[in-house]
């Protein structure tokens, strides 16, 4: 499998990939390749706030845990006789942000012109979540309290307390 197939697997990571890229280079990708194709809205982009809702694990009953920004987009590209779709929803309140997603969704999962471009802003995003992950489970590694040594005095005074 070579990198490009890595990449193309991981579709559902594409826009968080993408969100972890700087906002005026995903722009600018977004904006050259609009310059490519002929993109048509399937629907007026939408952006605010929709509600999490989450199940509860024992009676399996939906709750809503709150309020989120949410931008969806979906578009279609042509390109001549060729129409593809391509389509984004992210987590914040950007709507030329997740226009520029879309079109880039689009154009990596039908590999239209300019596909390598965004394959490769995917691949350095997914390397700075990758490393931020990195970075967190070390952060943890070393902030973990070991509270066994803890029940250890309790238990050495507790002992002390009925031996006298």
């Amino acid at each position: 499998m070579t990198d490009y197939d890595t990449i193309l697997a991981a579709r559902s990571r594409w826009a968080v990939a993408l969100g972890a890229l700087p906002r005026e280079r995903v722009l600018a990708l977004g904006a050259d390749l609009a310059a490519r194709f002929e993109v048509t809205p399937a629907a007026v982009p939408q952006s605010g706030l929709t509600l999490l809702t989450l199940r509860d694990s024992v009676e399996k009953q939906a709750f809503y845990l709150g309020e989120i920004p949410l931008s969806t987009c979906h578009v279609f590209l042509r390109d001549g006789a060729t129409t593809v779709e391509g389509g984004a929803m992210f987590m914040a309140d950007d709507v030329d942000l997740v226009s520029a997603m879309a079109i880039c969704d689009g154009v990596l999962a039908n590999r239209l012109g300019g596909w390598e471009t965004v394959a490769d802003g995917v691949r350095d995003g997914l390397d700075r979540l990758d490393e931020e992950a990195r970075l967190r489970n070390t952060m943890l590694k070393r902030s973990r309290v070991n509270f066994a040594l803890l029940n250890q005095e309790d238990d050495e005074t507790g002992e002390k307390e009925d031996g006298q």
